[in-house]
């Protein structure tokens, strides 16, 4: 039970609905927050906006903590010895006492609302359990492995990535710096001085900026620098935008998919899950071909049931389709049949998977 694919389903939905009672948790929280600030018109509070909606998420917390919690001692119970053996069980342990010290603990004693915080952030964590159930569907898997084995190419992107934003940051920033100050380069106004600066006064400035450059909207910052400084800077930014963009991210993207080829064609438990597919498909169709044929409804097919259907123009070519040709019936009845004359559903099965495989 405790192992079962439909006991981990279930509790994974159970997941996915405490992961939206959560983000419900935090646009609640957020109406306070902007009551506060002022911020535009938020007139009204939490309470206000959504009336009884905080009994409500107090009680799917305790809820959805009660039950992550059965399901630990469920796996214990049945798994025994075993439910050490994995660590997401241990993961799981964790998570279930997080929230016991979230619950019991730091709400009952009153203690630093920050912490509390951390533990409701904590409790995130449990979302990525979800990978377990994902591993039991064969394009998810694909995903998960994927990504798995991309940690040194995304390592390595990322440092050949950084190096070029910093480096071209850091020319950027000697450039402009000079129009930024007030005696410096350049009649800027103080509005337009604060704009460079807003972009390029600092390191991490910068480096947010060279983020937007290399990986999102380039324009703002380019006609920003167009317009205040010179004409000269359009054509350089556009310039490290196609080299950077459509050129070492797009071979970076490149190495990703390759990887994720390489994953799915090598990945043991996913030619298993595959396998069994199709497996599963070959009989569907075995079995829908075995209705036919058997026009006597016995059971079993005779000779002169297979070949009369197979003369059917529209069987061949269906046939054809799954690399079955029939060109003589006789001898494709007796390359199917085990020698007692008549073709079982079994027989049909293993005979066509035969005829599909090296055998032929």
């Amino acid at each position: 039970m405790g192992g079962s694919t439909q006991f981990e389903m279930s509790f994974a939905l159970l997941i996915v609905s405490n992961a939206i009672t959560m983000s419900l948790g935090v646009q609640y929280a957020s109406f306070d927050l902007a009551h506060d600030l002022a911020y535009t018109d938020s007139a009204r509070t939490s309470a206000e906006t959504w009336p009884g909606a905080d009994d409500v998420l107090h009680t799917l917390s305790y809820f959805f903590g009660s039950l992550f919690t059965l399901e630990a001692l469920l796996k214990g119970v049945f798994l025994r010895r075993r439910f050490f053996e994995s660590y997401w069980n241990m993961f799981d342990v964790g998570l279930v006492v997080m929230w016991i010290i979230e619950t019991w603990i730091v709400e009952s004693m009153g203690l630093n609302p920050m912490l509390l915080r951390l533990c409701r952030l904590l409790r995130l964590v449990r979302l990525t359990r979800m990978v377990k159930t994902f591993q039991a569907l064969d394009s998810l898997q694909v995903l998960v492995g994927s990504m798995s084995a991309c940690m040194s190419v995304l390592l390595w992107s990322g440092i050949l990535l950084g190096f070029v934003m910093v480096v071209v940051g850091m020319f950027l920033n000697a450039m402009v710096t000079p129009y930024m100050e007030p005696d410096g380069n350049g009649d800027l106004t103080l509005a337009q001085r604060q704009q460079l600066f807003t972009y390029f006064g600092s390191w991490s400035r910068c480096m947010i900026t060279m983020f937007e450059l290399s990986l999102g909207n380039f324009i703002p910052v380019t006609r920003m620098l167009t317009e205040n400084i010179d004409e000269g800077y359009g054509t350089l930014l556009v310039l490290y935008k196609f080299i950077v963009s459509f050129a070492v991210v797009k071979v970076i993207t490149g190495v990703f998919m390759h990887e994720t080829f390489r994953v799915a064609a090598s990945d043991d438990n996913l030619m298993i899950v595959q396998r069994i597919r199709q497996t599963r498909r070959h009989m569907k169709k075995m079995s829908n071909l075995f209705s036919r044929l058997d026009t006597s409804l016995d059971g079993r097919i005779d000779r002169a049931e297979f070949v009369a259907l197979m003369e059917d123009s529209t069987l061949k070519t269906w046939l054809a389709s799954m690399e079955v040709e029939v060109e003589n019936p006789d001898l494709l009845f007796d390359f199917i049949d085990n020698g007692d004359g008549h073709i079982s559903l079994f027989e049909l099965v293993r005979g066509v998977a035969r005829l599909r495989g090296p055998a032929r």
